[in-house]
């Protein structure tokens, strides 16, 4: 049961990742954080009524400073995890974005060794060594097109911060489902009650970076254009898609039996789902080198999955 939840939330995660790549272009980075994560906290408010945890969540203030700072914690992961992935997506195609994310199951292997002293197989081997071959060849195709395109130094270094960016993201998405397991191990508590906590906490840090990040350039006004009706719709969409996601994916860690690890590998089929939706929505190129890179990539996390 858990497999199917870590994959639908890959799948869910991958579809979030076209709005978000629409996004990045028509918001300031902390202006979609934020919106992103208000409207995703908002999405607690049914599911919290719903299923009677409203009590319980409103109780979550008095659990042991201990496990009110692994929240935070997680908080801090979370929003490094997604900040920026905003910044990527501005330079960044979204086929190498999601292919550079695919590290995550490296890194997860590679925790899982330091921490737990798993010793991979030699499909699990192989599979890490397709992953980043795959992912150096994605990268290296859309490195030296993006160069070709312009001779000024500036889109090299751009390109350079993007790909630092979205192998951050990667590692602190690979972090997560094992931070997860060990703070459901240690807090005891409602694992819906510890995510609505935890993104509570989330959007109070980003609250304050935005207090500090100075006024907006332009006035409010209550009178929405087309477009910014447009980016509205694509920021709701986005949250509801992203909260889905991670939903989903802490759910299938909350469950006995569960596999932290793994879990970090099957949030990777968001690489195919955007890839496809990346030709599709914004009429990415889709070359043959790159073609056989997001192959060489599927095949690893298939590799690593079926160890």
């Amino acid at each position: 049961m858990w497999i199917i939840l870590a994959t639908s939330a890959g799948a869910v995660l991958g579809c979030g990742d076209v709005f978000l790549k629409y996004l990045s272009r028509r918001l300031k980075p902390s202006v979609a954080c934020f919106g992103l994560y208000f409207l995703g906290m908002l999405v607690w408010v049914p599911i919290l009524s719903l299923t009677g945890r409203s009590q319980a969540f409103l109780q979550s203030v008095y659990l042991p400073t201990d496990i009110q700072l692994l929240v935070l914690g997680r908080s801090l992961l979370q929003l490094f995890a997604y900040a920026p992935i905003f910044l990527a997506l501005r330079t960044l195609p979204l086929s190498t974005y999601s292919a550079l994310r695919a590290l995550s199951p490296v890194l997860a292997l590679s925790a899982g060794t330091l921490m737990y002293g798993d010793r991979p197989s030699v499909a699990a081997c192989l599979g890490i060594v397709a992953i980043l071959l795959g992912v150096v060849t994605v990268s290296r195709t859309d490195y030296r097109r993006t160069l070709s395109a312009s001779g000024t130094s500036c889109p090299r270094r751009h390109l350079t911060l993007s790909y630092i960016l979205a192998v951050s993201a990667a590692t602190c998405s690979a972090i997560m489902p094992i931070y997860d397991k060990n703070l459901l191990s240690i807090a005891h508590a409602d694992s819906f009650v510890l995510q609505a906590l935890s993104d509570l906490y989330r959007l109070g840090l980003l609250l304050v970076i935005l207090l500090f990040a100075g006024r907006p350039a332009t006035p409010l006004s209550w009178r929405l254009s087309q477009s910014a009706k447009n980016v509205s719709r694509a920021l709701a969409v986005a949250a509801l898609l992203i909260a889905g996601g991670e939903m989903l994916s802490f759910y299938a860690v909350s469950l006995p039996g569960s596999l932290p690890s793994v879990v970090a590998i099957l949030r990777r089929a968001s690489l195919p789902v955007s890839a496809i939706l990346g030709k599709l929505v914004f009429g990415e190129a889709l070359r043959l080198e790159k073609i056989a890179g997001i192959v060489a990539v599927v095949l690893g996390i298939m590799l690593i999955n079926g160890t």
